[in-house]
């Protein structure tokens, strides 16, 4: 898979940069559990020996769903919409110098991501969602 360049925005989420990160963003606006049933994804659980470039590395041991507020309407009435809360998911990058690398984005202030580059540990993930 070839991995596409990201510019992010301070309403990107770790989700809707992993699929910028894929060239998978028009999948946009999905949500978790919606992903995980997709018909070109395959879950797999995670072993760092199966990795490819381009798999979706997927932590949801704490995932709960939840009613967030999403749109207030011009009558005033908020529109809550189902999501999952409490899930994390990086990028696999490759290999490099030994090292297995993933992508992410983490939130330095409430308002300004950035992409972090982070060496890959076992446990940090749980699932590989391959497309």
């Amino acid at each position: 898979m070839s991995l596409q360049p990201v510019t992010i925005y301070k309403n990107d989420t770790c989700l809707t940069y992993a699929l910028k990160r894929i060239g998978r963003f028009s999948l946009y606006p999905i949500d978790l559990p919606d992903l995980l049933v997709h018909p070109d994804v395959s879950v797999l659980l995670f072993s760092p020996t199966i990795l490819e470039v381009g798999d979706l590395l997927l932590n949801d041991a704490e995932a709960t769903p939840q009613f967030l507020p999403m749109r207030i309407e011009a009558d005033g009435r908020t529109t809550y919409v189902k999501t999952a809360r409490l899930f994390h998911v990086g990028v696999y990058e490759g290999e490099f110098d030994g090292d297995k690398i993933y992508t992410d984005i983490y939130f330095h202030t409430a308002v300004s991501p950035a992409i972090t580059r982070n060496f890959l540990v076992n446990g940090d993930f749980n699932k590989i969602v391959r497309f």
